[in-house]
């Protein structure tokens, strides 16, 4: 039996390929033949051996599993809520999109969106290809993103890779790409008591600096959440947080019983440069 092909904003990460993948049943196509299978669990499989440092790279699931706790627990709410608010109809693409959360969220909004993530853990596509809200593919940010030219209306990072060059590329001449980083002072408190110190983080200013070539901030926001995390939660943080994942920091982070965590956030939100 033969389906009839769809073409999609897809496009084939074989090297020197580069054309557009069509959706042909259960799997994308190019015009070249080189096709990739939808896997058992729902996501597409595209990026390339060259394109893998490890045998599992990405977050590993201890990671993924503790941002979903801490999103269940409050923290982390109020940024999906902070890009929804900044969103625009149209096709999305979340990059480094987790376990889908961000995903989850803009499919209950009342505008239209045609979503997809893009994440290199194996981990991390499980999760979100079960929410079934988005078409999911593995790819490294980092060597590319797996899209046409001017393809994507909304193109969104929390906390995650965020190939400036690459999001150019992609989002179309009206469209937007929202980012969302720690801010200078985020979890300041925290990273004093369990590091001796709490230097600032590059926060929105660097943010700037860094897509400034290609794009204009055309929106800022600050997005601050306060929680109470008990030793769990302040275990999870440990395993969600690169900055507080080496074995001392999660040894002094055990010793706490219950500890207030203030997470701050800066949004920005960027157009292309005429």
């Amino acid at each position: 039996m033969t389906h009839p092909s769809a073409l999609t904003p897809l496009r084939c990460t074989v090297r020197g390929c580069g054309r557009p993948l069509c959706a042909d049943g259960a799997r994308l196509v190019c015009a070249a033949q080189h096709s990739f299978d939808r896997a058992r669990g729902g996501w597409y499989h595209l990026a390339q051996p060259q394109d893998a440092r490890s045998r599992t790279p990405g977050d590993a699931e201890e990671s993924i599993a503790a941002r979903e706790e801490l999103l269940q627990r409050g923290l982390g709410t109020a940024v999906l809520e902070a890009v929804a608010r900044h969103a625009v109809a149209g096709r999305v693409v979340d990059v480094g999109c987790g376990g889908g959360a961000l995903l989850a969220r803009l499919a209950q909004s009342p505008l239209a969106h045609e979503l997809y993530g893009v994440d290199l853990s194996a981990a991390a596509v499980q999760r979100a290809a079960r929410r079934r809200c988005a078409t999911i593919v593995v790819a490294n940010a980092d060597r590319g993103l797996p899209f046409q030219d001017q393809s994507m209306d909304l193109v969104a990072s929390i906390d995650a890779r965020r190939p400036v060059a690459e999001m150019a590329r992609i989002v179309k001449p009206t469209g937007r790409v929202i980012v969302v980083v720690p801010a200078a002072d985020d979890m300041a408190e925290l990273r004093a008591l369990v590091l001796g110190r709490a230097e600032d983080l590059p926060g929105g200013a660097g943010l700037e600096v860094e897509f400034a070539p290609a794009f204009a901030c055309c929106a800022r926001e600050r997005v601050e959440e306060r929680v109470s995390l008990d030793r769990e939660g302040l275990r999870a943080l440990a395993a969600a947080t690169y900055r507080l994942a080496r074995r001392k920091e999660r040894d002094l982070l055990d010793a706490l019983a219950t500890q207030e965590v203030v997470a701050r956030h800066d949004v920005r939100v960027f157009e292309l440069r005429s």
